[in-house]
């Protein structure tokens, strides 16, 4: 027979038992659910593996990460899901090789760095999974820092951009900065550099080895616009290279397979396109600066050499009037030589002042009514001396009455230099000088039958300090033409020369007859 107390205090036992079980399985269920509620609420990606291989957890996170969906994990072997990953890397191989050779290695930890075909990167850290002391398995993490690195590459790539932009070389660093870009951030690059408005392909680098400069400049790129756009299923990008407010050329890249650029990516290219742009700036002040300096230097050379000349001729004819040595029939040429030296130093003088007032922008005019056949008589009268010597015949074609508002003076400069280099090059020949009028123009045209000139030649004859012959046999400063360029472009007209080698030169100005918006009484040294 049972005892009725012993009942009761096993039924007490029991229900004591079954409330501890019920709160440690409370307990239990609530632990489950903070480590559930903090495994899906991290920014990491997770993974656990057993020994065996099997996935024996995964967040929500990893799924969205790997764009996997939970029925094709759940219960998963490793491997496969390892499968799934390796189509989004740029590095199936190594990602494979980080994954299992950890296999044998179940006591390692490990932190490295995956790129995804995309543009993201990840950062992977793994740790074994420990039970007291012994190993079950392998937790997996993965965080996205594309942005952590898309940072800091953008530092890094610019700073080596930078680096390799300080070079005056244009065309080594523009081919440096493309090797740069790819393969890295393009699969090709393209930079075309902006000639007379038309783009001009500068340098082309691809991955492969097929050609990449198949495509052109987008068109918005040409007008100042940064653009992404598509050819077939490549994403592309495009960037204006940029002086000031000019667009001077062109950066156009293609993306990787799998790839397309973002806005990021656009903005990255913009600065790289902005500090394109300096480079070639700087490299165009530096070789003006070198020109500069040799244009200073031809021109101290030069003038040196030019005033010598009439300087000793000067001094002989002073010091043999001084010392008696010319008798009186001889006297009235020397004073000749005298005033003819004179004169020419003069005109060097005068054209070394009028260049330096060009570049200084204070070339002005003083506009007022002229009638240019008046200029024409009054040249062709005070250089009849140079012509009876050089032993050309001048012919005079005036039309009456060619009258415009123009600076005398200049004007007179004009035909004074046009004609004393017809004189100088016309090997004593005919030279001829016409006046007429086309519409509201009123046209100059000195001709001569010299030596001519080549098509090089002709390009380049308005350039300061230019000529098409030796200093040394002819002299001069070479500033004539440039001269009578600016001044021709200062009155709103034109200039032109037709020319070949052995038959002379013709060489036609185009005034307009009234004052024009051009012509405003200053000279624009960056004309």
């Amino acid at each position: 027979m049972t005892d009725p107390d012993e009942g009761t205090t096993r039924d007490a036992k029991l229900r004591q038992q079954t409330a501890r079980a019920r709160a440690v399985e409370e307990r239990l269920e609530r632990s489950l659910s903070l480590l559930r509620g903090v495994v899906e609420t991290t920014t990491d990606g997770l993974m656990v593996v057993d020994r065996t291989g099997k996935i024996t957890l995964v967040n929500e996170r990893l799924l969205a990460l790997w764009d996997l969906h939970v029925q094709e994990v759940e219960g998963a072997d490793e491997r496969e899901i390892l499968d799934a990953m390796i189509a989004h890397v740029e590095d199936p191989d190594g990602f494979r090789a980080g994954v299992l050779g950890l296999q044998d290695q179940p006591q390692r930890e490990s932190m490295d760095v995956i790129r995804l075909r995309d543009g993201r990167a990840y950062e992977r850290h793994t740790r074994p999974q420990r039970i007291g002391d012994a190993v079950v398995g392998r937790i997996w993490s993965y965080r996205d820092v594309s942005e952590q690195e898309r940072l800091l590459r953008r530092a890094v790539f610019l700073a080596d951009a930078t680096q390799l932009l300080v070079s005056v070389d244009v065309e080594r660093a523009l081919d440096a900065v493309a090797k740069l870009m790819v393969p890295d951030f393009a699969d090709r690059c393209i930079i075309d550099l902006v000639d007379e408005g038309t783009p001009r392909r500068s340098l082309a680098v691809s991955r492969a080895s097929r050609s990449p400069s198949s495509f052109a400049v987008h068109p918005c790129v040409l007008e100042g616009q940064p653009v992404l756009y598509q050819v077939g299923s490549t994403s592309h990008l495009g960037v204006p290279i940029g002086v000031e407010d000019h667009v001077i050329g062109a950066v156009t890249l293609a993306a990787h397979p799998h790839r397309k650029y973002t806005q990021i990516d656009l903005e990255l290219a913009e600065e790289l396109g902005s500090r394109i742009g300096l480079c070639i700036d700087n490299a165009r002040l530096h070789q003006r600066a070198r020109d500069a300096l040799r244009i200073r230097d031809e021109l101290l050379s030069i003038a040196s050499h030019e005033i010598r000349g009439p300087m000793t001729s000067l001094h002989l004819a002073v010091q043999l009037l001084r010392a008696g040595h010319i008798p009186p029939h001889a006297q009235a040429s020397t004073l000749d030589l005298i005033e003819r030296e004179g004169q020419r130093l003069s005109r060097l003088v005068d054209e070394l002042l009028d260049v330096g007032r060009i570049r200084a922008g204070t070339l002005r005019f003083e506009f007022e009514d002229v009638d240019l056949g008046e200029v024409v008589h009054d040249v062709t009268s005070r250089l009849g001396l140079e012509l009876a010597r050089a032993g050309s015949a001048l012919v005079l074609e005036l039309e009456d009455r060619v009258r415009g508002v123009w600076d005398r003076r200049r004007l007179d400069q004009i035909v004074t230099n046009l004609l004393s280099n017809a004189i100088k090059f016309g090997l004593g020949r005919p030279i001829t000088v016409s006046v007429s009028t086309r519409d509201e123009l009123a046209i100059l045209v000195v001709s001569d039958q010299g030596m001519g000139m080549t098509a090089e030649v002709r390009a380049r004859i308005f350039r300061p300090f230019e000529r098409g012959v030796p200093v040394r046999h002819y002299g001069g400063l070479g500033l004539g033409l440039y001269i009578v360029k600016t001044l021709v472009d200062g009155f709103g007209g034109h200039i032109s020369v037709e020319s070949t080698l052995g038959t002379g030169s013709r060489f036609t100005v185009e005034l307009p007859r009234v004052r024009t918006a051009d012509a405003d009484g200053a000279i624009d040294p960056r004309r």
